[in-house]
C-alpha cells in the first residue's frame, strides 16, 4: 500500500472517530426539559404588558360550547394563572384532525395590541359507553400546546379553564362561534 494511501486511511479513520466522539457529547450534554415560566415563553412574552379587554374560551375547537366574557374577577384568574404558571415541554401535540375531543380547546385572549391563544388538551378523557369523550371535567388534568408541543403543568388545577368557563356561561350565557 502506498503512503499517501495510508494516510488519507488514517485520515479519514480521524475524522470518523472525531465526529462520533462530538455526537456523543452532543447527546450526552442534552439537557431535559426543565421547568420554565409561561410568562417568559415568547409567545405570551408581551401578554401582560397591558390590560386584558376580552377573553374567550372555547371547548374543544370544533365545539359549540363558547363564552365570552371581560369580568374583572375572571379576567384576574387568567392573569394570575398567566403570572404564576411553569410549564415544562413534553411531547410531540397530537394531529388536531383525529385527536380525541374534536382537538384543543382555547382561550383566546384580547388585548388593545393583539390576541394571544392559550390551546389546551385534557388529558386521558373520560369515555362514554359510546366511545365519545365525555365534556371537559373540572379535576380533569390539561396540558397546554405550544407550537407542535404539549407542555405539562406544574401545577394543573391553577389552569382557571372550567372555573371561568362556568362562570362566564352563567353570567353571559352561551356564546356561538357561527352567530346566534
Amino acid at each position: 500500500m502506498s503512503k499517501t494511501l495510508k494516510i488519507i486511511l488514517i485520515g479519514i479513520g480521524a475524522v470518523c472517530i472525531a465526529a462520533v466522539i462530538c455526537v456523543s457529547l452532543f447527546l450526552v450534554n442534552q439537557k431535559p426539559p426543565q421547568w420554565e415560566p409561561l410568562r417568559e415563553m415568547k409567545q405570551y412574552k408581551e401578554l401582560l404588558e397591558e390590560p386584558i379587554l376580552e377573553i374567550e374560551e372555547h371547548m374543544p375547537l370544533d365545539s359549540a360550547d363558547w363564552v365570552v366574557f371581560s369580568d374583572e374577577d375572571l379576567v384576574k384568574m387568567w392573569t394570575d394563572f398567566i403570572q404564576s404558571a411553569e410549564v415544562k415541554r413534553g411531547e410531540k401535540a397530537p394531529d388536531e384532525r383525529i385527536a380525541n375531543g374534536g382537538g384543543p380547546g382555547v382561550a383566546t385572549i384580547k388585548t388593545q395590541s393583539g390576541e394571544y391563544r392559550i390551546y389546551f388538551y385534557q388529558l386521558n378523557p373520560e369515555i362514554d359507553a359510546h366511545g365519545v369523550p365525555v365534556d371537559y371535567q373540572p379535576n380533569g388534568e390539561y396540558a397546554l400546546k405550544i407550537d407542535e408541543y404539549l407542555y405539562e403543568i406544574k401545577d394543573p388545577k391553577s389552569l382557571p379553564l372550567y372555573e371561568t368557563f362556568t362562570a362566564g356561561q352563567e353570567r353571559h350565557g352561551m356564546q356561538s362561534p357561527w352567530g346566534s
